[in-house]
């Protein structure tokens, strides 16, 4: 079996509410000072800045991030929760994780994922003492089968899935298929959107067992 993981939308413990540190002069900058105009033109702003152009390699099949394009530093404005999970939503849908579950993924999949260290500072500037790292997923797979998933679970939107209801029954409708996904631990699909994030039976068992915590995910069918 597979399980799907659909990114948290209410800040707390697994989507926390702030900014990036000097990241959005850094872009600004080497978009100004640095960028040739070929990579201004691959990245659709030839003429004109675009936040959004860098802000979609956090999750699109568009290469491994540049230094520049990694940010640092977040300042966490406001947030009621007591504690972290394991994997972190931050502004612009990047994903950070902490040690363990990075350790975990690295493990599985050596080499496909990018990571890179991220200090989250609480509200006040007080560091929050756990390391945590930006994780770009490296891997994009194409195993989502509309064909012989239950067609009240999913809807289709411009050629693209999404699971119709953020539930167990519904995830269950969903079916993947094991010779694309192979040996695969941890992946975004190309067709199918939400759920946003897939992992493995393998992954799932080695956070279960280390206790790290995750936001809500549901089993789907893998054939």
């Amino acid at each position: 079996m597979v399980w799907g993981l659909k990114e948290p939308s209410g800040f707390g413990q697994f989507f926390l509410e702030g900014d990036y540190v000097g990241f959005d002069d850094r872009l600004k900058d080497y978009f100004s000072t640095q960028m040739s105009d070929a990579e201004k033109a691959e990245m659709g702003m030839p003429e004109r800045f675009s936040y959004t152009a860098f802000y979609n390699k956090f999750t699109k099949d568009l290469g491994p991030l540049k230094p520049h394009e990694c940010p640092t530093e977040f300042q966490v404005q406001f947030n009621q929760a007591t504690s972290f999970g394991s994997l972190v939503k931050l502004t612009s849908k990047l994903l950070t994780v902490d040690e363990a579950l990075k350790t975990i993924i690295e493990t599985l999949d050596p080499g496909v994922h990018q990571f890179w260290p991220i200090e989250i500072k609480l509200p006040r500037g007080k560091p929050f003492p756990r390391q945590f790292y930006g994780l770009r997923i490296g891997r994009f797979l194409d195993s989502f089968s509309p064909e012989e998933s239950s067609f009240s679970s999913f809807r289709e939107e411009f050629g693209m899935y999404y699971v119709d209801q953020p539930t167990k029954e519904f995830y269950a409708g969903l079916v993947m298929r094991s010779e694309i996904i192979g040996t695969s631990n941890l992946w975004r699909e190309k067709k199918l959107k939400q759920p946003e994030i897939c992992f493995s039976d393998r992954l799932k068992e080695a956070a279960d067992t280390a206790g790290l915590r995750l936001p809500k995910h549901y089993k789907m069918k893998e054939v």
